[in-house]
């Protein structure tokens, strides 16, 4: 369809979709109990009738508005079911019984699954519920090693609500789980797990499982280099559980992470190849409607091998409509086909509304489907083979136009080298996939070591390809934040440019400058206040003690961490220094052992005395920080003192009382939010 004569009546399901997301999100930040849930399916209930009423009578407007309001309520209600109804008790050790809905993951010494609460258990009986909880169980001899998805356990634990991120710039966790339906945690001793009953599969379940773990281990046996192994896993299946935090940083620097993810493009390459395969049979009596259900069926295997994680969900049920529409109608992809298949996913799982990879891979489709026809309008080449070039530079334009500001509203950063990346790694990738395939299909010895040295040499060749352009100055961009209001202003800005391209219509260019204007300035206001900020942070990292000195640029990291690899400092530091100086610049110390104290002179008119033991030898500062459970000084001098992580409940509580007895201001640091001290400024959080 030429893209000047798209209007919005062509596109039924976006109203359906607008309307039923509308529900959701308002859903979401419901207080839900079984009373407001009991009242909303009363009001659907009613509103139906009368929906079959207007079509009896024939009110056609009538008809339209009530439709609307119904998708809005059913989208609630959807969302509704899988919240959260019971009240948590907080307070108190108690005993439950869950189902692990996940296979649990080790990571050192703990063990990490979601658990959905079947009941509590109490002297006077059990309490049935349906929340669902994050477990971390403490397996330091890692004597758990029975546990599986589907098993039932029961344990004994209090249950807590989600930490939030206690770091400015650091990854929200908490809201990461909401989005995913759980808005509790349980941490679990290992003394305090008995697995009740172990979790039936039927035989296809079991079959599924045991094919993919023989996939696994062959893939580990043809494909001996373990960074090869770990990319072609995440290439040809998703799976990206033990890929290494350099792998994921390389590929997410070069704006390349989403070949990582079964997606479209994985599902599509899957469509060529079985099509250019079985073209052949069309020329048999009923062989196209036999090449389309044989097609079909492989792409749903090949996601059920993958697990059925919502990337390749997403990308596997899109791609059905596509196929049975084409096979149908011979109707081509378009806009309607993707906001039908969005609705009908979340239709499933409301709760994917919330995934950040369905919100970009929702987008990229959108943002490819209306950009790319522009943008062939404004130069195509009469050369086909030019044009194919231009086709695969357009595809990464078109998708980063609509998912750039979204994904820097996420992850603060921007690959500055994407087109050449994306353009560089298409071959690769198409390559690793196919040899993966024919790993899977032809296992033996001799074929199989033919193609796990093709996957080897690839995979070595392209990771050696993104890892040199990442270290090319300038080839990500760091630290660039960006609010809700800046983002919705850049799709605003998106909108006006489509329509004025669409309509080729002069005055939509003004408003759409205007925006991106308004949104560079707003952009640049923001990086300018982060280059001359000047202060003290002193950031939550639990036990460990961390603070940073930033002046116009230049940061002085402080830290106990034996050094800036340390996961507390990459995960709870970094993402807010990255807004200041890049990561290499950092002037990084390491604090003395933990039982000496230490005077750290910051600047002419701030000094921070840390108290790590009870030894009366305090020196004045304007800055106490209190750890390890030592005691207060006698002569207490410094205008505020700070408690953090590495003391008790008890101490903190007595040694507040002290405090507030000898009327001195403090700050619990503990399970609280970073402390701020502006240069000129009073400290604040």
């Amino acid at each position: 369809m030429e893209f000047r004569d798209l209007k919005l009546e062509q596109v039924p399901f976006f109203r359906v979709f607008l309307f039923f997301t509308l529900g959701i999100l308002v859903s979401f930040f419901i207080p839900w109990d079984y009373a407001y849930f009991q009242g909303l399916a009363l009001l659907i209930l009613i509103l139906f009738f009368l929906l079959l009423l207007y079509g009896w009578i024939k009110k056609p407007k009538k008809l339209h508005l009530l439709i609307y309001v119904l998708l809005f309520l059913i989208g609630m209600f959807s969302l509704a079911l899988k919240m959260p109804k019971e009240k948590m008790d907080l307070s108190h050790e108690l005993i439950y019984s869950g189902k692990l809905l996940d296979e649990p993951i080790r990571k050192g010494q703990v063990l990490r699954c979601r658990i959905e609460l079947e009941f509590q258990h109490q002297a006077a009986g059990s309490i049935a519920y349906s929340t669902r909880l994050m477990a971390t169980i403490w397996d330091q001899d890692s004597i758990l090693t029975d546990l599986h998805k589907g098993d039932i356990i029961g344990f004994k634990a209090k249950v807590k609500e989600l930490a939030p991120a206690f770091n400015p710039g650091q990854f929200d966790y908490s809201s990461y789980l909401k989005g995913k339906g759980i808005f509790y945690q349980v941490f679990i001793p290992r003394e305090q797990v008995l697995l009740l009953r172990k979790g039936k599969l039927n035989r296809f379940e079991s079959w599924v499982l045991q094919f993919r773990e023989r996939l696994q281990i062959n893939f580990r046996k043809f494909i001996r280099d373990p960074s090869a192994f770990q990319i072609a896993s995440a290439i040809t299946f998703g799976y990206r559980t033990d890929m290494s935090d350099e792998l994921l940083e390389v590929f997410s620097n070069t704006g390349t992470i989403h070949v990582l993810s079964v997606s479209g493009m994985h599902v599509g390459l899957m469509f060529f190849l079985l099509n250019l395969i079985l073209k052949p049979i069309d020329r048999f009596q009923q062989g196209r409607k036999a090449r389309y259900i044989f097609t079909l069926c492989m792409i749903w295997f090949y996601a059920l091998i993958c697990g059925f994680v919502p990337a390749v969900l997403r990308a596997t049920f899109m791609f059905s409509l596509f196929l049975i529409g084409h096979w149908r109608n011979r109707v081509i992809f378009s806009l309607n086909t993707v906001f039908s298949s969005a609705f009908l996913l979340l239709l499933f799982d409301p709760f994917m509304l919330f995934d950040i990879g369905f919100q970009l891979s929702y987008l990229a489709v959108i943002g490819i489907l209306l950009f790319i026809p522009i943008l062939q309008y404004l130069y195509y080449s009469s050369n086909n083979g030019v044009n194919k070039l231009l086709d695969l530079l357009y595809i990464s334009i078109a998708a980063q136009l609509t998912t750039t500001a979204l994904a820097i509203f996420y992850f603060n950063q921007f690959p500055t080298f994407f087109l050449l990346s994306n353009l560089l790694i298409s071959l690769p990738s198409t390559i690793i996939l196919y040899a993966g395939l024919g790993l899977v299909v032809f296992p033996m010895d001799g074929i199989g070591e033919f193609f796990g040295e093709l996957l080897n040499q690839c995979i070595l060749f392209s990771y050696q390809m993104l890892k040199y352009m990442d270290s090319i100055p300038f080839s990500s961009i760091h630290g660039i934040i960006i609010d809700a209001s800046i983002t919705i202003l850049s799709y605003i800005s998106l909108i006006f440019l489509f329509i004025a391209f669409q309509k080729q219509a002069k005055i939509f260019i003004y408003p759409a400058v205007f925006s991106f204007i308004l949104l560079f300035s707003m952009v640049l206001r923001t990086r300018l206040e982060h280059r001359s900020f000047e202060g003290l942070k002193i950031y939550n990292t639990r036990k460990q003690l961390c603070l940073a000195y930033i002046r116009q640029g230049n940061v002085h990291l402080i830290s106990t961490c034996d050094s800036l690899q340390h996961k507390s400092l990459k995960f709870s530091v970094f993402p807010d220094l990255k807004k200041y100086v890049d990561s290499k610049d950092v002037q990084f110390d390491r604090l003395h052992p933990k039982n000496e104290n230490q005077l750290l002179h910051i600047t002419d008119d701030l000094d921070l005395y840390i108290q790590n033991s009870s030894v009366q030898d305090h020196r004045p500062s304007k800055v106490l920080l209190l750890r390890n459970n030592a005691r207060l000084p006698k002569e207490l001098q410094a205008s505020i003192t700070i408690l953090d992580g590495s003391n008790s409940d008890q101490h903190i509580e007595k040694s507040v009382a002290e405090l507030k007895r000898v009327n001195r201001a403090y700050y619990i640091l503990k399970d609280n939010f970073a402390y701020v001290w502006e240069s000129n400024h009073d400290g604040k959080n």
